[in-house]
């Protein structure tokens, strides 16, 4: 299991919250399976929390499909 805690920088509202994801690797019969969570820790109020979170799962998907589709694309993946 790996966590991770992200602060962000130069977008409206980014001292309101803390970006957190945790990463758990297991072992299957045919590989290895990766499971990603991600979540808000809101540490300051704002009447935009809603924005936020879309905006911030939105984000965090593409970034995680676009790496995945990396690791496919590396010759020593299996097909």
């Amino acid at each position: 299991v790996i966590t991770n805690s992200t602060t962000v920088e130069g977008i409206p509202m980014a001292d309101c919250f803390v970006m957190e994801d945790r990463i758990l690797a297991s072992k299957t019969n045919g590989g290895i399976l990766i499971t990603v969570d991600m979540g808000l820790n809101f540490v300051k109020r704002t009447v935009f929390r809603g924005v936020i979170e879309k905006a911030a799962k939105g984000g965090s998907k593409k970034s995680w499909k676009a790496f995945f589709k990396w690791i496919e694309s590396h010759p020593d993946y299996p097909k």
